[in-house]
């Protein structure tokens, strides 16, 4: 579908488009995610179970559901991506309970059943990830907690704290400190 951007084919058949192919390749790839939206299909063979999913996430939209609360409230308002100095070994079961938001973190070296080493992304990799997502003309908003998050909270258009130790809050007074995942919403919506 990124052809038919780059070919400047009008905005809106090229979205019809997008949306329908996406519609061909869910029913294909994933049938019982499209089974799942169609809801109550009592009376309705597999085809007309298909059309039901299609139909309601292209008109009703679709929901990602992760189970916690500020992340569903936080996806429904924009795109979200997680940056953690974690490994993706550990990080996997709790991503998993999340509904697979994006993370990026680094990555342990297993040979069997041994941790033989670890691969670091990069040195600074949250603060280099956000200035490469700007180099992509993406307005970026950050929230960490510890010392690690600074140079990612200073490079992000807007840099938030979170549940942070005083002795942060007090070495970086330039961003601004919740303790409140309602609050953090509030200051996230608030500058989207």
């Amino acid at each position: 579908m990124l052809g038919l951007v780059y070919k400047k084919f009008p905005a809106y058949p090229a979205i019809v488009v997008s949306a329908l192919a996406g519609a061909v390749l869910a029913v294909l790839f994933q049938p019982d995610t499209v089974a799942k939206l169609a809801g109550d299909t009592a009376g309705l063979n597999a085809p007309f179970v298909m059309l039901k999913g299609v139909w309601i996430s292209l008109f009703d939209g679709y929901t990602s559901n992760s189970g916690n609360e500020f992340l569903d409230a936080l996806r429904e308002r924009t795109q979200v991506i997680i940056l953690s100095d974690t490994f993706e070994q550990f990080a996997a079961p709790f991503m998993a309970q999340l509904g697979w938001p994006t993370i990026m973190c680094h990555q342990l070296l297993v040979d069997g059943d041994r941790i033989v080493g670890y691969q670091l992304r990069q040195q600074d990799q949250k603060r280099k990830a956000v200035h490469a997502f700007q180099s992509l003309n993406f307005k970026i908003l950050a929230a960490g907690d510890s010392y690690n998050d600074t140079t990612m909270l200073g490079a992000a258009s807007t840099g938030f704290l979170f549940r942070s130790p005083d002795n942060v809050i007090a070495e970086f007074p330039q961003f601004r400190s919740f303790t409140e995942f309602d609050d953090l919403l509030a200051a996230f919506t608030a500058e989207l």
